[in-house]
Order: structure tokens, then C-alpha cells, then sequence
């Protein structure tokens, strides 16, 4: 297999409402967090994890893929780095990409270009246990977790989605037990069983899946729509947020307000952390917020990994970082942020470095729609002054 031009089908829009699939549990947080790898990719992950040449901090920025060794996995995995440390050495926090879990502060000793440069994509799958909630509580036990672990041991497991949401699969498992996992749990005692969300009933056919959509919305565009943007952040031309002038400058014009709504309101609380819900994200430098859409919680009470609906730049952020948005006027507000790619491999004269700098203002047309967050519209570029 030549892994250099192989693209895998495998993200979450692509599985399908009662498909049946095998898969590995890789990694477990609780019931409501876990991922899963199709037994599929079994034969391809010794590949993709060979290492090559040991990276130069210079070589090391966010959003590389690289091969690491996780102390979570005790093995080379391939790794997303999404935060830089530095404290007199180096650090990285990346996301196993193809386990679910996290290593934080991993020095760049530890980390090694990829053997072989592949397209293929992140092969951990977020799950949930449908129908599966806490004991009279909203919070998972570890004993919960650890029961779930010893379940589903180490064999091939087979997963039914139930329902699709933003990011995750909700989905049954079912192996060698008398039971499905869920089931299992709530025989044990460590869980119970509901049926309250997880599809939506009409008396007139059959329940049909509900696919839950992020809360926020993004613009409406058009194929052949030329637009005067400015760059809001990405580093490659496969991937790059920009915003319509003029919404700028609305949202420059407004953003104060924003901020104030914002300091007017209480720290979210547990109930509210949800992925794909919208929050009110305090800013690094602690003077204004920006509305975000929750991705992960990566670890339980502590730390969220966000999304910036105005801008497109991926965060993490503690639970006291976060405010809970209400107010009709910013929920319905669709996102500033336009996600975009464009094959060109020259951009004009002012060269790529300038191209992705925060700012920089030129045209785009779109040459062909995209899909939100999810999927980039494909767009041809120019100067303003042409």
C-alpha cells in the first residue's frame, strides 16, 4: 500500500446510523469518552508508527504530526502536537491520534519525523455507550470506568451506532459477554440505562435517528461568491480560517459588548460541558472573551480543548475560563469564521509567510463548498487590487 497517496474514510460523518462495524477499544476516560479504531487499520499501524529521523525544535510547531513515545501507551504512537512548552528545554502536549489518549509535556528527545509521510487520517474514533448514564449522579466514578475496562478486556468488539453528534459517535458495543457493555454496567450496578435522547420517536414510523448539530452556525456561502476577507489564523494553505471585512469590523464594533455580557455571567457548570455546546472562552490575555464551541474534555474537571468560532484557532482552556452564552442575539449569530483551502502553491508576491499572517486582507472565490468546521471550502485567491 502506498501510504504516501492513501486517504482514509473513516471520520465520524462517514459511519453510518445502524452499521454494524469491529472495532479495538483504544483508549478509555469514561462511558461518555472513549475511542475506538476499526480492526481494519490493525495491519497498518506498525506502518504508520515507524520512526524516522529524530525533529530539531525548529522543526516542532501546533498541528504537526509527528511519531512520539507515550508514556500513556508505553509505545511510538503517532501523535498531533496541539501546545508548546518551553522551560529551559522544549515540551510538547500531543493527542495520540490514533488511541484518543493525551501525553503532556513529552521533551522533543521523545519525538521522531514520521519513517514513512502519510495522508492518512486520525484513526481514533470519539465514542459514547448509548442509553448509558451515571448513578444519581452527573459525574463518572473511576470503579464505573474500571468496570467498563474489565468488559471489554482485550478482544474485538462490535459497535452499532446509534446516533451521530458533533464529534462523537453514540454507539452500543457488544463482545464475548452476556450483554452489550451498557447493559452490563447497569446489571453491575455502576450505571443505569436511559433511553431519554438518543433517538426521537414519532408515532407515525419508526424512531429515526437525530443527528445533533454543534450550536453554532456558519455563513451561508455560494459556489463562484468572491469575497474581500482578512486572515484570522491556520498555517498552511490545506487549512486556514479568514472573516469577511465587514464582519470585522462589526465585530470589532461590538466585541466590547460581548465581553461585558460575558463578565455579567456566572462560571459554567458541570451539566453545561458538553461537546459541541457554545461558551463564552476568556482570552489569554484576560480582558475579553470569544464565543467557542466545546471539542473534548480532556481531562475530567480540569482541562477543555475549544474552537473558536471567530477565528478557527483551537484552544484549551480550564472550566473557570468558561461562561455559559444564553443570549439568543450571540447564539444565533453565525460564526465570523470561514474554513478554507486553496491549491495554489505561489501566493502572488508577498510569499506565503505573509499570506497566513493574522490580518492580511486579499479576495477569495469559492470554487467549491465546504462543510462547516468539518470539511474547508476550496477557494481560489488574488489580491484586493486586482
Amino acid at each position: 500500500m502506498d501510504f504516501g497517496d492513501y486517504v482514509s474514510s473513516v471520520p465520524i460523518k462517514d459511519c453510518v446510523v445502524g452499521q454494524e462495524y469491529w472495532i479495538d477499544v483504544t483508549h478509555v476516560n469514561n462511558p461518555h469518552s472513549f475511542f475506538v479504531r476499526l480492526i481494519d487499520f490493525r495491519m497498518d499501524i506498525d506502518i504508520l508508527e515507524e520512526c524516522g529521523k529524530a525533529v530539531e525544535d525548529s522543526e516542532v510547531t501546533i498541528g504537526r504530526v509527528v511519531i512520539y513515545l507515550s508514556g500513556t501507551l508505553r509505545k511510538h504512537v503517532r501523535g498531533l502536537v496541539y501546545f508548546i512548552h518551553w522551560h529551559n528545554v522544549m515540551k510538547c502536549d500531543l493527542k495520540a491520534i490514533d488511541y484518543g489518549c493525551t501525553d503532556i509535556g513529552v521533551p522533543t528527545s521523545k519525538i521522531y519525523k514520521p519513517k514513512t509521510p502519510s495522508k492518512m487520517v486520525p484513526l481514533a474514533i470519539h465514542c459514547k455507550l448509548a442509553n448509558c448514564v451515571p448513578l444519581n449522579t452527573d459525574i463518572w466514578e473511576a470503579k464505573t470506568t474500571e468496570a467498563m475496562l474489565t468488559y471489554i478486556g482485550k478482544e474485538r468488539t462490535k459497535m452499532i451506532v446509534k446516533n451521530k453528534m458533533y464529534n462523537q459517535l453514540s454507539v452500543d458495543l457488544i463482545n464475548s459477554c452476556p450483554d452489550d457493555i451498557a447493559t452490563m454496567l447497569a446489571y453491575t450496578n455502576y450505571s443505569s440505562l436511559s433511553f431519554g435522547n438518543e433517538i426521537s420517536i414519532s408515532r407515525l414510523r419508526a424512531p429515526m435517528p437525530q443527528l445533533i448539530e454543534p450550536e453554532f452556525k456558519c455563513l451561508n456561502l455560494h459556489i463562484d461568491e468572491v469575497l474581500h476577507v482578512r486572515v484570522q489564523s491556520g498555517k498552511t494553505l490545506d487549512s486556514f480560517f479568514v472573516a469577511r471585512t465587514y464582519d470585522f469590523k462589526q465585530y470589532s464594533l461590538d466585541h466590547s459588548d460581548f465581553t461585558a455580557y460575558c463578565k455579567s455571567k456566572r462560571v459554567i457548570v458541570d451539566k453545561e460541558i458538553e461537546v459541541g455546546n457554545l461558551v463564552a472562552y476568556k482570552s489569554l490575555s484576560g480582558t475579553a472573551y470569544e464565543r467557542a464551541v466545546i471539542l473534548e474534555l480532556i481531562k475530567p474537571g480540569n482541562k477543555l480543548r475549544l474552537q473558536k468560532i471567530d477565528w478557527g484557532d483551537i484552544v484549551t482552556a480550564t472550566q473557570m475560563e468558561l461562561k455559559p452564552i444564553t443570549c439568543d442575539m450571540y447564539i444565533n449569530k453565525p460564526a465570523m469564521a470561514i474554513y478554507c483551502s486553496t491549491g495554489k502553491s505561489v501566493i502572488w508576491d508577498n510569499g506565503l509567510h505573509k499570506f497566513l499572517y493574522p490580518g492580511f486582507e486579499f479576495m477569495i472565490k469559492i470554487k467549491e463548498l465546504g462543510d462547516g468546521f468539518n470539511k474547508p471550502n476550496v477557494v481560489d485567491v488574488f489580491p484586493v487590487n486586482t
